[in-house]
């Protein structure tokens, strides 16, 4: 992947050859980089967009004349898999993270449901754009999860709430202001709170309410809001409504020692020393170039002169 003057390009989106024929995984895959390509310049302040984007047709799939023959494109190569969904993430979409803060991941997992079901992706993880954004934070830049979770690639918890310095009691996130109610995950009563931890009980849940919400970050906490258009930064002369809290308890400023996704994804080549400063663009949506797989054949060439 390649980010100059403000664009990416060789972006790469592979289909798992075991996947049924469906051109319509190819055309949502379309629509969700084309959201996400407008997403990602306005949350990184017109520093970047999605200019190319290669989607891989498996060799399992008809061959069409619109389809270039892949070179060194491979599945395995791929930045964006779209395979069977995984045993511990199901249909989540999710990024194979095994770095330190500021390490890129290794590939991000779609499923075929994900990328077909709008209504389905929407309800449980927002619209499709601003969630391949999130992903794209951990994938590009190397951020993690702003907010509490089990995390069953590696065991580890991060609680959903904590006690504040101040001593309240706040859900565990990133911006302090969105909006929002703490109530049971099962019946919906209002939490209590545990007098050993001094938190709220473990089935409590932290409910947003988009209607009156205002925070406007972060994508790594509740990148499915609508108003929720940056990642969380420590400027303090910023936009005070996506702000970082370097209180919370949750994997990032665990991982990243407090540090904001800002502050991490200012280190990285695409943005360090002042590298793709903001530019204002015409478009943003991406150029799209279809490949498919080629049977992998061996030429043997016999050289039959006298010079031999």
């Amino acid at each position: 992947i390649k980010l100059q003057n403000n664009e990416y390009t060789d972006v790469l989106i592979a289909i798992h050859q075991d996947i049924p024929e469906d051109l319509r995984i190819v055309e949502r895959l379309k629509e969700i980089l084309t959201e996400a390509s407008e997403e990602l310049y306005v949350s990184t302040n017109s520093r970047a967009f999605f200019k190319e984007v290669k989607i891989l047709i498996p060799k399992t799939w008809s061959k069409k004349g619109e389809y270039l023959p892949a070179g060194t494109e491979t599945f395995e190569r791929a930045n964006v898999r779209v395979d069977v969904p995984n045993a511990l993430y199901g249909d989540n979409p999710y990024v194979q993270q095994k770095g330190a803060c500021g390490e890129e991941g290794d590939y991000m997992h779609l499923t075929p449901k994900y990328v077909l079901d709008k209504q389905y992706g929407e309800a449980f993880w927002g619209p499709h754009g601003k969630s391949f954004v999130h992903e794209w934070g951990h994938l590009r830049w190397g951020l993690f999860d702003e907010y509490g979770l089990d995390d069953p690639a590696s065991g580890q918890s991060y609680p959903h709430f904590y006690r504040t310095s101040q001593g309240g009691v706040r859900p565990t996130g990133c911006s302090t202001w969105v909006a929002g109610t703490n109530k049971h995950m099962v019946t919906g009563a209002p939490c209590r709170l545990d007098p050993g931890t001094g938190v709220y009980e473990s089935e409590c849940r932290f409910y947003p309410d988009d209607q009156t919400n205002r925070a406007t970050g972060s994508y790594m906490f509740m990148q499915f809001l609508s108003q929720v258009t940056s990642f969380c930064h420590s400027d303090p002369t910023g936009d005070p409504l996506s702000y970082h809290n370097r209180e919370a308890p949750n994997k990032h400023n665990s991982l990243c020692q407090g540090r904001s996704a800002w502050d991490v994804m200012t280190q990285h080549t695409d943005f360090a020393n002042g590298a793709n400063p903001p530019r204002e663009v015409q478009s943003t949506v991406p150029d799209f170039v279809l490949l498919q797989e080629n049977d992998f054949r061996i030429v043997l060439v016999l050289d039959a002169s006298n010079s031999m």
